[in-house]
């Protein structure tokens, strides 16, 4: 698992990604208030490993919004 971990972030920083957190989450600045994140879930209970990505795209505005509806402070990128 160490192993997939350490190719995995070589291959996403290569490819422009961004390391977030202590887990195996990368994030892409697309621009005009948009980012990309990529989240490589393990599993290794059953299987030697087991890779679930999860996925998804975070528009700025569209969160602060939200925040605003919701009288949250914005929550900031996992780090």
């Amino acid at each position: 698992i160490t192993a997939f971990s350490a190719a995995a972030r070589t291959q996403m920083a290569q490819a422009g990604w961004r390391k977030r957190g202590g887990a195996d989450i990368f994030t892409l600045d697309l621009g005009e208030g948009y980012l990309a994140w990529l989240g490589l879930n393990r599993a290794s209970q059953y299987h030697l490993l087991k890779v679930n990505p999860v996925a998804g795209l975070r528009y700025e505005p569209l969160e602060r919004l939200g925040c605003v509806r919701l009288r949250r402070w914005p929550r900031p990128l996992v780090t």
